[in-house]
């Protein structure tokens, strides 16, 4: 299952649909980050929500409440 992160809040990415127009778009204001899931957690968990907080606050976004902390992120990846 693949999730993305649209205003603030962290979805199931086949329920997306983006409204058009779109200042991400528009202005390119994100970021993405791939994480990869295996044996039963992500790789380098800390890492990866360095590098999200650090590009969020560098863009002045707030990341969601799921993307905190790593305890966070695995209740949210495992339900």
């Amino acid at each position: 299952m693949s999730y993305l992160i649209y205003n603030g809040q962290l979805m199931d990415e086949a329920a997306f649909k983006l409204a058009l127009p779109n200042r991400g778009l528009f202005y390119n204001d994100g970021f993405f980050e791939t994480l990869i899931w295996a044996d039963g957690g992500v790789r380098l968990l800390s890492y990866h929500l360095h590098r999200m907080q650090a590009a969020a606050s560098a863009l002045h976004l707030t990341l969601p409440a799921e993307l905190g902390t790593p305890d966070s992120l695995g209740a949210f990846l495992t339900n």
